[in-house]
């Protein structure tokens, strides 16, 4: 698989300030063909389209359980996938900003009890997946008790050597986020979970998203929201061991959280310049694209976008921002079978092109 998935904090933080208030809603295009990328009496979709401050698009369509045909609206929840990975990166920026960690600082200085190679390994190849660690999706498995961030770090004491030397390469994997979570939690001295809920969801006003971690594992079943599997648009995809391991994923979220989420990333008054220049400072250079923290850089016939896909659960989530229109395109699915990029493409011609 892949994630393409209230304790008082001691010090400040000049980032943020009080919640955004509601946003008036658009009322569906009615010439826009949403209908035609979902199955007949199958799984839905969720799309946002917002610029300058006003969403212009906004509909939903399909069910969010096909069994009981319930429709999906737009509040439903979805499994973000690796798209989470952006709130991970804000909360290790947030905590640099405050003087409790350092880019340059080694991995061990916060989880001493990883293995003496990882040593090497600092905060910042976490954050641009530069740290030659393995892939930690073997350790996830059928069991029914889902694990949690302790078990990124056993499983690495179990390796000896890293894939190559730490800021040598470029390569894509979920364990650098899951410990970053970690990192974040003892940094703060706090579950990762409630820094994220208090320092980032609450105040950009997401109100319905959260971590998903085996004490909201209830909250998550109470979502009449299901996911459904790829080429098997009725076939449940069952809850994994790994769905409540945090950092690279797990975040449950609607598309009207991330449409919060890039107004505070958008707009100064909710988030300091310099943690937003960081946000979007892209390093690594893959192909036509350079990789920023939880996003890809692209620049297509002189139109700047970040964007990142994330599937995970039987949801898929699609995010793409373009700074200088100051404009955003959210879709979500609860299928792991879905043609984001399309959509994505008739979504930013048919309201952002213009």
């Amino acid at each position: 698989m892949s994630r393409w998935r209230i304790i008082f904090w001691s010090f400040s933080t000049t980032a943020l300030v009080s919640a955004p208030p509601a946003r008036k809603i658009a009322p569906p295009h009615a010439g826009f063909p949403l209908k035609k990328f979902i199955v007949a009496e199958g799984p839905g979709i969720a799309v946002l389209v917002s610029r300058s401050g006003k969403i212009i698009y906004n509909d939903v369509a399909g069910f969010a359980a096909v069994e009981t045909r319930t429709p999906l609206t737009k509040e439903a929840l979805f499994n973000i996938g690796i798209v989470a990975q952006q709130t991970t990166a804000l909360a290790v920026l947030m905590l640099i900003d405050a003087n409790k960690l350092s880019a340059a600082d080694s991995i061990r200085k916060y989880i001493p009890e990883l293995p003496p190679y990882t040593s090497r390994i600092s905060i910042h190849h976490l954050l641009y997946h530069e740290s030659g660690l393995p892939d930690y999706e073997q350790i996830c498995d059928d069991r029914e008790q889902p694990l949690d961030n302790a078990a990124i770090v056993d499983f690495l004491k179990t390796t000896k050597t890293p894939l190559f030397a730490p800021g040598k390469r470029f390569r894509f994997t979920n364990t650098n986020y899951a410990l970053l979570a970690t990192i974040v939690s003892r940094a703060a001295s706090m579950p990762f979970a409630d820094f994220v809920e208090q320092k980032i969801f609450k105040p950009f006003g997401m109100q319905s998203a959260f971590v998903l971690s085996p004490a909201t594992r209830a909250k998550f079943d109470a979502s009449p929201t299901l996911g459904y599997g790829a080429n098997e648009a009725t076939t449940l995809v069952e809850f994994s061991a790994c769905d409540t391991i945090a950092g690279d994923g797990s975040v449950m979220a609607s598309i009207l959280d991330f449409d919060r989420w890039f107004t505070a990333l958008s707009q100064g008054s909710l988030l300091a310049p310099a943690l937003r220049e960081k946000i979007f400072t892209a390093n690594n250079a893959l192909g036509s694209a350079q990789y920023a923290l939880g996003f890809e850089r692209y620049e297509d016939d002189g139109v700047v976008q970040y964007y990142q896909e994330g599937t995970w659960g039987g949801f898929t989530a699609a995010v793409t921002f373009f700074p200088e229109q100051s404009a955003w395109i959210v879709v979500m699915a609860n299928s792991a079978d879905f043609d984001s990029a399309t959509l994505n493409e008739m979504l930013y011609a048919a309201f952002l092109a213009k």
